[in-house]
């Protein structure tokens, strides 16, 4: 016969087996709840980041089509720029891909190097002088770690001595300030001292003399690129700066600028065709919103708003 001592002995094991397990089951939930919950988490990090992923590629090809077709359109607008100026649309585009390829091997970017050679042939250089400039200018530019503002201000007073047909003082101070030694790089090649070179320029037709003595500009712009005596030259300093960061990068920027251009040009006839039919059509749809909402006023003309407060009529 089991004693009550052993009967209550039983009641309590059973009773503490019970807590122990019902402390466990309610752990057991605790910790399947904070798993739910983390997968729960899980999931919708996994779907934000996937949501973000399609949200930033859409994003980027907008963008990329965007710049594809403002590339195409610059592009146009450059053809019709050269054509006119070199006369045919043949050279035009022999000549911007000339130039496009010197600009996918150098420091600075083609839309700055077309608006320069626009520059130098409307100051009355040839298609064939505007390359050797531009690279003598480049890489003296880029020797002094300059830029596009520099470049401008190079190909400005070359072009200034060319519309003039003289050589004076005004530009090769230009030259001068800019970091690049004109004076004894001119002197050099014309096999004077620099005050000699000064003196001549101060008198009377001084500057044409110079001109013509120079070969226009010739004589200054190889003297620029080569050297002379007295002077290095800056010949190589654009394939230098190429490798830099910055070069490197203005290098990136033109081969996509001009991938996505090639990508967009064929494009371009439709594109037009499309704001063409929109740029018509906008004016009719104005007015039809227009005439819409005089109906509306019409209708109720001279009608009455009801007073929410009757006391106050």
């Amino acid at each position: 016969m089991t004693s009550p001592r052993n009967i209550t002995f039983d009641i309590l094991a059973h009773d503490r087996t019970r807590a122990a397990t019902n402390s466990a089951a309610s752990n057991f939930d605790r910790l399947g709840s904070r798993l739910g919950s983390l997968t729960s988490k899980l999931g919708t990090l996994a779907a934000g980041l996937g949501i973000g992923l399609v949200t930033g590629l859409a994003a980027a090809g907008t963008a990329a089509a965007v710049f594809g077709i403002k590339a195409a359109a610059s592009m146009e607008q450059s053809q019709i720029a050269f054509t006119n100026m070199l006369g045919s649309a043949d050279k035009a585009k022999t000549f911007l891909k000339e130039l496009q390829d010197f600009a996918d091997v150098t420091p600075f970017e083609f839309a700055d190097l077309a608006k320069s050679s626009q520059r130098l042939l409307a100051m009355g250089f040839t298609a064939k002088q505007i390359l050797p400039m531009m690279t003598a200018v480049g890489d003296a530019v880029a020797g002094l770690g300059g830029g596009a503002d520099e470049i401008q201000r190079a190909t400005i007073a070359l072009g200034q001595m060319n519309a003039k047909q003289k050589i004076q003082a005004e530009e090769m101070m230009q030259l001068t300030e800019l970091g690049i030694p004109a004076y004894q790089i001119l002197a050099d090649k014309l096999h004077m001292t620099v005050g000699e070179l000064q003196d001549l320029m101060s008198t009377p037709g001084g500057g044409n003399a110079v001109f013509q003595m120079a070969h226009g500009v010739d004589a200054l712009v190889d003297g620029i690129e080569h050297g002379t005596k007295n002077f290095k030259g800056f010949s190589g300093m654009m394939e230098q700066q190429s490798t830099t960061l910055m070069g490197l990068w203005s290098t990136f920027k033109d081969k996509t600028s001009r991938a996505l251009m090639e990508a967009f040009q064929p494009a371009m006839p439709a594109l037009k065709k499309v704001l063409d039919f929109a740029t018509k059509a906008i004016p009719k749809v104005f007015d039809f919103f227009k005439d819409y909402w005089k109906q509306i006023g019409d209708i109720f003309k001279g009608s009455t708003v009801p007073n929410p407060d009757p006391s106050r009529s």
